[in-house]
């Protein structure tokens, strides 16, 4: 009996944990999201509509649906295994899709950066595809494993608890964990060969912004996965819920980070001309700021504006 009522002890104490992380990390996605929110606004919803734009809001929004799943489930008294399923499967498809949607935002910016070569274009594209299908047999796997119980304690425990016995679910969940790593090592590898070697004589102020800024975010964004792994590995019961959700609200602030960021950068009074497709200097022209990146063009107020994916959006 002692020991029944020490584990349901411990139980309760590794799940007040999970539960405060949870709600820690949600507050710091709620803060970063407000942050950075004139950023957007002033840069982003003006920018007409392409798939890049879609993809950055996907990445942008689904955690809030993931923070609204969590606090139904914190807050439910009996609601019954039906709608739990449901729920928890909502959260399941949300997450993923959310997490995808960051690999694509990282890979794009890859290729921005290595110039929009055709070659570069074909193997990204296939690595996309890579990612796309190992996260979507990943999800659908999750999706038909996933088992839910009642809380046996009301009050104590809330009313949705993902079943901890199924070992499948635990190794496809362990297994989009390792492919994000895989994924997001090789395009910090990309992303520091782009760096050092082939604009490594480039004395672009601008461009050695951007390309710093991007090795810091990709090396984060490693780093958040890495943490789940280790998360993971190193803890048991309750607290091992919180491998996937540091990884997803950390890599999509990472993420849509590097977007607004670039987006920025490209409008603090810039005008960017570029007839040669190479990275050129910074020069005055009529008390305007001019430089080139790569074939974009931004237009002052009023102005058309031309952009190509190197700063993106538009």
């Amino acid at each position: 009996m002692d020991g029944t009522v020490t584990t349901l002890i411990w139980a309760i104490q590794q799940f007040s944990i999970t539960q405060y992380c949870k709600v820690a990390l949600i507050t710091v996605f709620t803060a970063d999201y407000f942050q950075t929110l004139a950023t957007e606004i002033t840069f982003l919803w003006p920018a007409p509509w392409t798939v890049l734009k879609a993809v950055f809001l996907v990445t942008r929004y689904s955690p809030f649906v993931d923070a609204a799943m969590f606090i139904f489930i914190i807050t439910a008294l009996t609601p019954s295994t039906e709608v739990c399923t449901q729920i928890l499967r909502v959260n399941v498809w949300s997450s993923g899709i959310g997490q995808m949607s960051a690999q694509v935002l990282l890979i794009y910016r890859a290729y921005a950066l290595l110039g929009q070569t055709r070659p570069s274009a074909i193997i990204l594209s296939v690595f996309a595809i890579i990612v796309f299908a190992t996260g979507f047999t990943l999800l659908a796997l999750i999706h038909h494993h996933l088992s839910v119980l009642q809380s046996p304690l009301p009050g104590f425990l809330p009313g949705c608890l993902i079943a901890s016995s199924s070992t499948a679910e635990d190794g496809y969940a362990i297994a989009g964990i390792i492919a994000s790593i895989i994924y997001e090592t090789i395009l910090f590898l990309t992303i520091c060969w782009a760096k050092f070697q082939k604009y490594k004589e480039d004395g672009n102020w601008l461009m050695k912004r951007i390309y710093s800024d991007a090795l810091v975010y990709y090396l984060i964004s490693l780093v958040i996965s890495a943490l789940g792994i280790i998360v993971w590995f190193s803890s048991t019961g309750p607290i091992r819920d919180l491998s996937s959700p540091v990884s997803r609200f950390l890599i999509s602030i990472v993420s849509c980070r590097i977007i607004l960021h670039i987006r920025k950068y490209g409008h603090e009074g810039l005008r960017v001309l570029n007839d040669s497709g190479a990275f050129g200097t910074i020069n005055m022209v009529a008390g305007e700021t001019v430089q080139s990146i790569s074939g974009i063009e931004f237009a002052g107020p009023g102005q058309r504006r031309r952009v190509d994916t190197e700063i993106g959006l538009h």
